[in-house]
């Protein structure tokens, strides 16, 4: 006999590409990569992975996860599952110009949500320090009606090389997408002393670590 298992972060609209997805590549790469094969996937087929997840979850004895995703997929699924659901609605934007109107449509979106699946419980997250801006960070971190967050943290020598020495894979990603900001400073610090200067005393897992 062992106690339940918590598996506090899932990103189940990722299931249907458990084979898919890049192994020993560098972080930019692997998510272009598998944002790319996402888009290709059929719904119906996210749709059974999703399922066949949480009943592999649940006869690996875990009882309770910390989903985490930014459109709200397969919600009718965890209000359904057999343990309890925590779900983690992941925001980002990296311009800090923006950084008011995402926190707000994401706040009404969120709301939105819980009045429609009162049995799960909603958090908002942000997604990591490459991709999301400080303003916006900051915003989500005051939110004390959240007692929880989460963010991926310190996922490989990429964001090192943004947050130290602002330069390198994750700024020209960026560019790609014309959304870096041009007054943009450097922090000149690690990942986790810059998360330290913006949530010294946030509840927050920190994910991945590398």
């Amino acid at each position: 006999v062992v106690p339940g298992l918590v598996n506090t972060h899932v990103h189940l609209e990722f299931s249907a590409l458990k084979n898919n997805a890049p192994k020993r590549v560098g972080v930019t790469y692997w998510v272009e990569k598998v944002q790319t094969e996402r888009c290709l996937l059929d719904p119906n087929e996210i749709s059974r992975a999703i399922i066949s997840s949480l009943e592999e979850m649940e006869t690996l004895g875990i009882v309770a996860i910390g989903e985490v995703g930014n459109n709200f997929y397969g919600l009718e699924y965890l209000r359904d599952a057999r343990m309890k659901v925590v779900y983690f609605y992941e925001i980002l934007g990296f311009m800090p110009k923006m950084a008011e109107e995402i926190f707000y449509s994401s706040l009404n979106k969120l709301e939105h949500f819980r009045r429609k699946y009162p049995e799960v419980k909603f958090f908002i997250a942000p997604h990591a320090l490459y991709s999301t801006s400080e303003e916006l960070i900051r915003m989500i971190f005051s939110q004390k009606e959240f007692k929880i967050t989460t963010i991926h943290l310190s996922e490989g020598k990429e964001e090192n090389e943004l947050l130290e020495k602002g330069k390198g894979p994750w700024k020209t990603y960026i560019e790609t997408f014309g959304k870096w900001p041009s007054n943009w400073i450097c922090p000149g610090l690690s990942p986790i002393s810059y998360f330290k200067t913006l949530a010294p005393e946030k509840r927050t897992i920190l994910v991945h670590l590398c």
